[in-house]
This record gives structure tokens, C-alpha cells and sequence, in this order.
């Protein structure tokens, strides 16, 4: 018969599963434990198109990871459309969750009217992350054109 208690902390560096040990006597019982990825720390936006026809969709991707470079699955990011010069451009849904791969997508839909370079400039945030350093730009900028 086993009488107490035992506790431990498991901190890693990246998430995955780990497999606990634990010896009494000559009784080893094993255990598989899921270590979590940490706080959202790193967010980045890219789109699958970066030109777009008027009317034309792309998806727009933001991937968001812990302090270790850990994918971050179901954090709530939050898309906004920072500045769109094609008249009536539109993202499929406000927000959306990531998933096991720390990606979280929404759809943009380009509007009516060509813009100049960069005309379109969209937004990605979680919590407390941040864009990585040096980046030309925090935010996804397109441009919708006649292709």
C-alpha cells in the first residue's frame, strides 16, 4: 500500500508530451504528461496572396508563439483592418482561435477599387504578444490590382 503524496513542477522549453518516472521501492509507475506551450509572447501575419484582384479572397494567417518559439494552440487573436483603400474590402470574421499549430486565419475579400502598393493594411493581436524584431512592418500590408 502507498501512503502520501508527491508533486512536481515540469517546465519545458517547447510543447510537446513528456513521460513522468516515478520509483517506490522496486514499483516504477510511468506516466504521460502534456506540457503546454507557454503565454503567447510572438505573434506574425502573412497572407497567402500579397495581390489581389478587386474581389479577390486570400487567407490571411497569424502565428502566434511562446517565449520559446513554442506554437501557441487556442489563443483568441484578434484580426482588424488598420487601413483599406480598395472602397470596400472586408475580413470573413473578427476574430479567430489557433489551432495545434499556433495558426489562427481568417479570410480577406479585396473591394471594388485598385489601390497603390500597401493600399490594404491589416492587423493581428493576442494578449501580450508582439511582433519580432527587425520587421519592415508589424502589420500585413497588401495591394489589390488587376493581375
Amino acid at each position: 500500500k502507498w501512503v502520501g503524496n508527491a508533486s512536481t513542477n515540469l517546465i519545458g522549453t517547447i510543447s510537446s508530451v513528456a513521460t513522468v518516472s516515478a520509483q517506490f521501492g522496486s514499483n516504477v509507475v510511468y506516466i504521460a504528461q502534456k506540457i503546454s506551450a507557454g503565454a503567447p509572447a510572438i505573434i506574425t501575419l502573412q497572407s497567402e496572396a500579397s495581390v489581389l484582384a478587386p474581389r479577390a479572397n486570400t487567407k490571411v494567417i497569424a502565428l502566434v508563439k511562446d517565449k520559446n518559439g513554442s506554437p501557441v494552440p487556442g489563443v483568441v487573436v484578434k484580426f482588424t483592418t488598420i487601413k483599406d483603400t480598395s472602397s470596400d474590402g472586408s475580413l470573413s470574421q473578427p476574430t479567430a482561435v489557433t489551432d495545434s499549430t499556433g495558426r489562427a486565419t481568417v479570410i480577406y475579400t479585396a473591394g471594388s477599387a485598385q489601390t497603390l502598393g500597401g493600399g490594404v493594411e491589416i492587423q493581428a493581436s493576442s494578449a501580450s504578444a508582439t511582433s519580432p524584431q527587425p520587421v519592415y512592418s508589424p502589420n500585413l500590408l497588401l495591394t489589390v490590382s488587376i493581375v
